[in-house]
């Protein structure tokens, strides 16, 4: 522990008035695990810094729960993304 799970909820190409572009409407989820509240903070925070350097974040919304069942802190955040096909 730590670790990082990332899901893509959804990638469609973008489509404009003008016709097809290079660019596709993601969706990503990513799920932060630490036992240590500080340490699920700081990772996630830094996977949303590298993840906005590299692509345009039109939304992120962040959750943190706390998984009683497996002694672990969970913080989650969604993406809303635009991204480059080339």
């Amino acid at each position: 522990m730590p670790c990082v799970v990332y899901t893509v909820l959804n990638d469609m190409p973008l489509e404009t008035l003008n016709g097809p572009t290079n660019l596709s409407d993601a969706k990503l989820q990513l799920d932060c695990f630490s036992n240590n509240y500080d340490q699920a903070l700081d990772l996630v925070a830094k996977c949303m810094t590298a993840i906005r350097g590299d692509m345009t974040v039109r939304r992120a919304t962040r959750v943190v729960i706390y998984e009683s069942h497996l002694k672990l802190y969970r913080q989650t955040a969604d993406f809303d993304l635009w991204i480059s096909s080339t």
